[in-house]
């Protein structure tokens, strides 16, 4: 039972697993100081918020640019575009726009209705391109030809 969970540890891909912890830990430095720029705002101390949501914001984008290049490596890009092939339509377009219009108008009412709206339209979106995506995996193209073929004089 220990060769075998030796034979697993040894397996693993330590370099990622640490980009991981480290994605991991940054983010959740990020989140803390987004809380603390909350505490000082409720206290009336504008630079302190404002310190503290730019550095959450900048602990943010730091992990992503960081992390994301990494796991995209690690992705096989052309089975996952293969597998989603899309294209975009002018109502699609429009649909983005809506959703783009009503989560600017969630954000500035704070309106918890139009969030559940937005977060519905989004997952539709998601669900579409999912259920297309299992239904046109199902369709099987056949091709029969006639083995001779004759040409007649006109």
């Amino acid at each position: 039972m220990l060769k075998k969970f030796q034979l697993a540890i040894s397996k693993l891909d330590h370099a990622a697993w640490l980009r991981f912890f480290g994605a991991l830990f940054g983010l959740a430095f990020a989140f803390l100081a987004a809380i603390y720029s909350t505490v000082f705002r409720e206290s009336g101390n504008l630079v302190g918020t404002a310190i503290a949501a730019s550095f959450a914001l900048l602990m943010a984008a730091l992990v992503g640019i960081t992390t994301v290049p990494h796991l995209a490596k690690r992705v096989a890009f052309r089975r996952v575009r293969n597998a989603f092939d899309y294209e975009a339509t002018r109502e699609g377009a429009a649909y983005i726009g809506f959703i783009i219009l009503l989560g600017v108008a969630a954000l500035n009412t704070n309106n918890n209705l139009l969030f559940i709206i937005v977060s519905a339209m989004l997952g539709a979106i998601g669900i579409s391109g999912v259920s297309s995506w299992l239904m046109m995996r199902a369709i099987q193209w056949r091709s029969r030809f006639r083995s001779t073929f004759s040409l007649g004089a006109a």
